[in-house]
């Protein structure tokens, strides 16, 4: 229930924030409540791709994109993510999520993601997705192009080329051989 609370406050701050380029990193902030706890008394590692979720909302609603999309019959849809966990966040801890568009290509966007509490770094995530339209794949600068500002990717990081590589090698390993 506490989500969907959550999400229509971001709904309300969605409409009345400050437009602003889809490069810009975009800022939420939470408070850890006991429903978000699991058995450990901390955030439950089931959460972090729920706050991820409203985090990547709000950073297409600040870029003025997320109505257009919708209209056009958009879909970014996440297809890989990887997470490391670097310290626990605590019940009624207050923390903050940081959301970042890194790049994109031909047929990926990359979203970062890291969970703040003061200066410690919680969690950081790294997300690939696709967008789809009408059943079929198309160039994320295809629905950026909705914006009527042209953006250029920026330079792939070594980190995402790697992960792209790590990610091609389980595919070819997950094929089954008859």
């Amino acid at each position: 229930m506490n989500l969907y609370i959550r999400f229509i406050k971001l709904i309300f701050k969605i409409i009345f924030a400050k437009k602003r380029s889809p490069l810009e990193k975009s800022i939420l902030t939470f408070r850890v409540w006991p429903l978000d706890c699991d058995i450990y008394l901390h955030l439950t590692n089931a959460r972090y791709p729920a706050f991820m979720d409203l985090g990547r909302t709000l950073l297409l609603g600040q870029a003025g994109i997320i109505g257009k999309l919708l209209k056009n019959k958009y879909l970014l849809i996440p297809v890989s993510s990887e997470i490391s966990f670097i310290r626990e966040i605590k019940p009624f801890q207050k923390f903050e999520l940081h959301s970042e568009l890194i790049t994109w290509d031909d047929t990926y966007w990359f979203v970062d993601q890291k969970f703040i509490s003061g200066e410690t770094l919680h969690a950081h995530a790294t997300i690939r997705g696709l967008v789809m339209r009408k059943g079929k794949k198309v160039p994320f600068q295809e629905a950026l192009d909705l914006l009527d500002v042209h953006y250029d990717p920026p330079a792939m990081p070594d980190r995402i080329l790697a992960w792209q590589s790590l990610l091609e090698e389980k595919k070819k390993a997950s094929i089954i051989n008859s």
